[in-house]
């Protein structure tokens, strides 16, 4: 019982260092770009360096357009890092690619959300948080996703999946790279051999044990998309996945 105990005790205090872990992470990317928005001197309110009110760049060659409203921090542009000196430098505009672009969502509707959810609420996010990237095409990407995400799991483990016909997932249970005694449901979409979408939903001590979850997938080959939410709207997994797509879609802009 005592070891039962202090099992339970450092359990929580390894979920409360992660707490902080967590929004250490959101502080840095947040920093960075408020350091940034500092630099420009946007908080001087000058006409000449007025906010765009939308983002606009190139994405694996293709144009994108957003509004800002659904940016809780600046996108990544090629050049220099947001943990640079001088990034607010890097080039802009339609004819600039972006490097990343981390959207925050409401759903259903995907509107833009509040900006204070993120510091609230974190991997909890009660909405959508979409982050986009521009890849290189490699066959199998997912598979080594998929095989990367099982690798401190018994091997043979695949073969025990249980398919859900609601979210069209196949679903295990495996174990935790980092954190040994901690459980991961690992997520797929699709034959081995032809995935669709990879994901798993992250293990803590407090109920609910799992409370945020990660899918990933391709668009036209060259385009990451990780969609993070909480773990009750995996069962949602085919209608948001579709409607993230229907986004991006109708955020091509048109020349």
């Amino acid at each position: 019982m005592v070891e039962r105990k202090l099992l339970y005790r450092l359990y929580a205090v390894v979920w409360g260092a992660l707490r902080v872990c967590a929004s250490m992470l959101i502080l840095m990317v947040a920093l960075p770009a408020g350091w940034g928005g500092w630099q420009a001197e946007y908080w001087r309110m000058r006409e000449a360096e007025k906010v765009d009110a939308v983002v606009c760049g190139k994405i694996s060659g293709e144009v994108y357009e957003f509004s800002r409203l659904y940016f809780p921090f600046w996108p990544e542009y090629e050049g220099k890092s947001s943990f640079d000196t001088g990034f607010v430098n890097n080039n802009k505009g339609c004819d600039a690619n972006l490097i990343s672009i981390f959207l925050s969502m409401t759903w259903p509707g995907l509107e833009p959300a509040d900006d204070n959810l993120i510091f609230r609420q974190g991997l909890e996010h009660e909405g959508l948080l979409v982050a986009v990237s521009p890849i290189t095409p490699r066959d199998g990407f997912l598979r080594r996703q998929l095989d990367f995400l099982l690798r401190s799991s018994p091997k043979g483990l695949i073969a025990l999946a249980e398919h859900d016909d609601l979210s069209r997932l196949n679903r295990v249970e495996g174990r935790d790279a980092v954190f040994e005694h901690h459980k991961k449901l690992i997520y797929w979409e699709g034959d081995l051999t032809r995935l669709s979408s990879v994901g798993y939903c992250k293990w803590r001590p407090a109920l609910p044990n799992y409370y945020s979850c990660e899918m990933t997938y391709l668009v036209s080959d060259n385009i990451l998309v990780k969609v993070t939410m909480r773990p009750d709207k995996l069962e949602q997994w085919q209608d948001i996945r579709r409607s993230v797509d229907e986004f991006l879609s109708t955020s091509k802009k048109t020349r």
